[in-house]
Parts: structure tokens; C-alpha cells; sequence
């Protein structure tokens, strides 16, 4: 609170909001005078600011010199694997790992060039550490109810032979996560962990509020977002029908097959993935979303058709991008989307409606997705490229323009592709897999901007300093010709489980799901048998 005088009796003039940047006038032992422009407004308010919290901790720290770039880093993650699921009643971080190992390796070649105290990072890390020192002394995942344990013993050794080896093998991936995110552990970890890995604590580091280390909500020359996670879609609901079970369903805008094969926002609504509650519900009142359960109180290990709290929507990004163009119109933004079905999430750039009434053709934004609308990501194999480019442009002195570099970045994708490229010119779009997009907007010029521009802090880039080692791209091999559909139905069978699932699972998602990849690959990370 901004007070009038240097005590707390005195009358509130203000307030500042996380994010907010001081201008001390005038130091008073626990108190300060000082300037800011908070909020919305455009004149400085004056007053008097508590330099401490009520535990004694300081209230603020020296603000980051103004112009520098920043970036968030986002690792999701399903509730099913937090809070088990109704057919597996425990927690299982199994399948979140790879994520995580991406974000160590994208965060050890940001801090190199931003420097950690222009990285936010958004991840629930040490609770994937916990859970795996757990795996590896006791060789499965202990369930809440204790009467569940000897099914969560049953399950693992299943999956591995024994508990001894499930133990040494929970051992070896505990090893590789900390050694793929020792320069993150090393600086303390993410700075938003545990329950706080959710869609509140998202959009209130993109805007500049809340708790914790958040992004300046003034004098930022340039922000990068990148997100790994599960994405998906649902149809737009436009009311509520009761089923023959007596419980609420969603009515779809229009037929859900029709749905399932549209990349329209007039169809379906587009979100990634948060494994935990977001904290304020008032976010998701412009999302189109009845019939779905939104009650902050319910089970997130019960069998729900979806639960908007635990996603975040396009809706919520657009806003949240939009104060941020309100507040800074020339701040640079690079939104790089790592999971399935991210084609959606950059269709609002190109609506009509959206172009005309807020004047997005003028914000100097870049997207990239890693799949197209109503298709599945090809894992972390993008941003692992995309890794290698930015190393190879500083390198060079990083003048490369933007939109250059991602046309290079994508012809070195489907170089290392060729197959799954052959592969789906025989499928219909919406069971392709990793078609990339990546957009800029026409009139912001962004795509003029040199790669260190977003990329780097430094004072000046070394043109001969050695490239750092990086993880090799993954290459997706796909064995024999493709010719017919039926061919391309298996090398999608094929691919799918290359992404680390059994072959007979894949191979019965898919008849479950009528060969959508969307749908199998959310069985396949739900643990549901398809019959």
C-alpha cells in the first residue's frame, strides 16, 4: 500500500502491484517515499511504501535495468498424473519426465544468454524429484489409500518384472532429470513449483501481478514464451443437457465429429494443459466452456469429462497478451508452443474479427506450434532444433532475422522428417502428425528483428565463441514406403509408439479412438485400456 505518511495509520493513496517498478525518493529507516506507475494509470503516483513484509522479509528487491529481454518457461502436466485417475488411484510422474528434461536443457541455454534473472520459470520439478526418490526406494508409487498398494505393487512390477528392478530403474531416471536441469537445481529450482504450476500462476507472471517472481510490468525490451505440456481441444458448449445417467453434459456448437476435424474458433476451444487448480475461477468466465465441470472443490481423480480449471484456454493468453500490448505496444513477444494440437492457440492472430476490432496486425508478436490445429506433436524434437539454431545464429552474431530463422528452423524439421512428411500426405490433416506452423503478425514488424534481439543479454556476442553441447535431436524412424492409407494408419501405430508407449496399447487407442491420434494418445497417458 502507498500511504500518505511513513506510518500505518496513515490514509492509503495507492497501491503496487507485483511487477510494478519504484523510483525511491526518500529512504526512512523500514520506510519509503517513492514514485510509481501502477496499475493502468498513466500518471506516477507518490507516497509511502513499507520496504518490509509483516514477517520481516523485504517487500522489494532492485529492480532489473530496463529494456532487457526475459522468458517463461512453462512445464504442464496432466491431474491424472498428479492425482491418479479413477482406474489408477495414485500418483504416476512417469510420463511428465521427458517434459521436464526439455525444460533443463532449454533453461541451461537461455541462462547462458539472458541470465537467470531474466528467466521465470513455471514447473513442477522437485515435486517430479520427490515423487522419483520415492519410485527408487520403494520401486512404486504409494497411494494415499493405503488399501491400494498392493494394485500400485501389482502395477509396477507388471511394467518392469520386479520391484528391485523397477527401483533401480526409478533410480536412473531420477539420475538423468537432475543431470538434464543441474544448471536450474543449481540456481534453487523453478520459481513456481508444487500447486503453483497452474493456469493462475501463468497468466499472472505473463501480466506482471501476483506472488513470486513475475515479469516486469514495465520496460521490457522483449519476452519469450515457450510451453511444453498435453494440449487439446473441446467443442464450444452453448448450454447444458442432462444425460440418461441424470448427470449435466455440454451441448456441442455443432456436431462433436464436425468439431474433431475443424481448426475454427467457431467450433472448438483450444487450451494446454496445468496440472494443478488454477486459484481464481474468474478467469474462465469468457470461455464458452457449459456443462464442464468448473466447481473448484471437485475431485480432480474422479471421472470428469474435462475440468477447464486445470487448462489454460486461448482466451486467457489472448487477453493477458493483449494488456501486455496495452501497457508496452513496443515490447517483443515470441510465443514458441510445444504440444499437441498448438496450431489452435494461434488462429486469433488471423480472425477477422479480432484483427479489426484490437489492432493485433500492429502487435509485434512471432508464434510458432509444433503441430497444427487438430494434430499431435512430434515430442521434444522442435524445440531441440530450434535449440541448435539459436546456439549456431549467436554464434554468428545473431543478426539473422526472425523470419528467417524459423524458415530455417522448420526446413531442418522435416529434413529429419522426410518420413513422417511422406507419411502424411497419405492421411486426411487431422490425423497428420507435427505440422508445424509459426505465424507473425503483418504489421509489427517483428519478423524484421535479429535473433539476439530476443535471445540474448550480452553487451556483445563472441563470433567465435564454441557451441554449447546440446541433446541431439530426436529422428523419428519409420520403416518401409508410403503408398496407401493403410500403410500410413500403421506408420502412425508405428511413430505413436516411438514416443515410448507399447505397440499393442498404441495399436488398440487407436481402434478405440477411431484412429484420431488426439484422442489414443489421452488414453495412452490416462493408463485406460482401450477395449
Amino acid at each position: 500500500r502507498l500511504r500518505e505518511k511513513p506510518s500505518l495509520d496513515s490514509k492509503v493513496r495507492g497501491c503496487v502491484l507485483a511487477g510494478d517498478i519504484l523510483q525511491v525518493l526518500v529512504q526512512r529507516d523500514d520506510w519509503m517515499q517513492v514514485r510509481v506507475w501502477t496499475g493502468e494509470k498513466t500518471e506516477a503516483l507518490e507516497g509511502w511504501a513499507l520496504g518490509v513484509a509483516a514477517d520481516g522479509v523485504p517487500a522489494f528487491e532492485v529492480a532489473p535495468a530496463p529494456g532487457a529481454r526475459w522468458a517463461v518457461l512453462v512445464c504442464g502436466g496432466t491431474r491424472g498424473s498428479h492425482y491418479g485417475t479413477t482406474a489408477r488411484p495414485w500418483q504416476d510422474l512417469g510420463g511428465e519426465i521427458s517434459l521436464l528434461e526439455t525444460l533443463g536443457t532449454v533453461y541451461g541455454q537461455l541462462a547462458e544468454e539472458l541470465g537467470d534473472e531474466h528467466i521465470v520459470v513455471i514447473a513442477g520439478l522437485e515435486t517430479a524429484r520427490t515423487w522419483l526418490r520415492g519410485m527408487a526406494s520403494l520401486g512404486y508409487s504409494e497411494p494415499s489409500d493405503p488399501r491400494q498398494i498392493p494394485a500400485s505393487k501389482a502395477y509396477y512390477i507388471n511394467a518392469n518384472g520386479s520391484l528391485e528392478e523397477s527401483k533401480r530403474k526409478w533410480k536412473v531416471r531420477l539420475e538423468d532429470l537432475e543431470r538434464r536441469c543441474y544448471k536450474l537445481i543449481a540456481r534453487g529450482g523453478a520459481d513456481h513449483d508444487g500447486l503453483h504450476v497452474n493456469a493462475t500462476t501463468v497468466l499472472e507472471v505473463l501480466a506482471g501481478t501476483g506472488h513470486g517472481r513475475v515479469i516486469p510490468r514495465y520496460g521490457v525490451s522483449s519476452l519469450f514464451l515457450w510451453v511444453t505440456t498435453h494440449g487439446s481441444a473441446h467443442p464450444i458448449s452453448v448450454g447444458v443437457s442432462q444425460a440418461d445417467d441424470g448427470q449435466d453434459r455440454p451441448v456441442p456448437v455443432m456436431d462433436i465429429q464436425e468439431c474433431e476435424q475443424s481448426s475454427s474458433l467457431d467450433a472448438n476451444e483450444w487450451f494446454w494443459i496445468m496440472p494443478h487448480r488454477a486459484s481464481d475461477p474468474s478467469a474462465y468466465q469468457f470461455v464458452r466452456l457449459a456443462g464442464y465441470t468448473i466447481d473448484p472443490a471437485a475431485d480432480p481423480a474422479g471421472d470428469h469429462l474435462h475440468m477447464p480449471l486445470y487448462a489454460v484456454y486461448w482466451q486467457q493468453v489472448f487477453q493477458v497478451l493483449h494488456d501486455n500490448f496495452e501497457r508496452e505496444p513496443k515490447r517483443r513477444i515470441v510465443a514458441f508452443y510445444q504440444f499437441c494440437l498448438a496450431g489452435g492457440h494461434l488462429s486469433f492472430l488471423q480472425r477477422p474479427a479480432i484483427r479489426q476490432h484490437c489492432n493485433v496486425d500492429k502487435w509485434p508478436i512471432y508464434m510458432v506450434a509444433s503441430a497444427a490445429a487438430n494434430q499431435n506433436s512430434l515430442g521434444a524434437t522442435l524445440t531441440n532444433i530450434f535449440l541448435d539454431h539459436v546456439q549456431s545464429a549467436l554464434r554468428q552474431g545473431g543478426s539473422e532475422r526472425l523470419d528467417s530463422f524459423f524458415t530455417r528452423v522448420e526446413q531442418t524439421y522435416w529434413k529429419q522428417h522426410m518420413k513422417v512428411a511422406q507419411m502424411n500426405q497419405a492421411l486426411p490433416e487431422a490425423m497428420r502428425l507435427g505440422e508445424i506452423c509459426h505465424y507473425h503478425t503483418p504489421d509489427g514488424g517483428i519478423q524484421h528483428d535479429p535473433v539476439r534481439a530476443i535471445f540474448s543479454n550480452r553487451s556483445s556476442i563472441p563470433s567465435k565463441r564454441p557451441l554449447a553441447k546440446s541433446e541431439p535431436a530426436a529422428i523419428l524412424q519409420i520403416q518401409g514406403a508410403v503408398s496407401a492409407v493403410g500403410e500410413a494408419k500403421q506408420q502412425l501405430v508405428e511413430t505413436i509408439a516411438a514416443m515410448g508407449f507399447d505397440v499393442k496399447a498404441v495399436k488398440d487407442a487407436m481402434a478405440a479412438s477411431n484412429f484420431s491420434p488426439d484422442l489414443a494418445i489421452d488414453l495412452l497417458l490416462d493408463g485406460v485400456k482401450a477395449s
